[in-house]
């Protein structure tokens, strides 16, 4: 697959616990293109983990967090 724009990871998330309670995590996905990109995040566990926003649109060389909660 070829795709003509890419989303950039700015962070990389990762937790250190404590694995009892809730953990939230942030990431910031940029777009270093000159065109509006769109994302989605997905989980195998989606009862698990909950992720805002999940999808959306990422304007122009602008960057947007993500908030991941376990």
């Amino acid at each position: 697959l070829n795709f003509p724009h890419k989303v950039s990871i700015q962070s990389l998330p990762h937790s250190t616990g404590p694995f009892t309670d809730v953990v939230t995590t942030n990431l910031k996905l940029g777009n270093p293109t000159d065109r509006n990109v769109c994302f989605k995040v997905k989980t195998t566990a989606p009862r698990r983990y909950c992720v805002r926003p999940n999808s959306g649109i990422i304007d122009a060389g602008a960057s947007i967090n993500v908030s991941g909660k376990s």
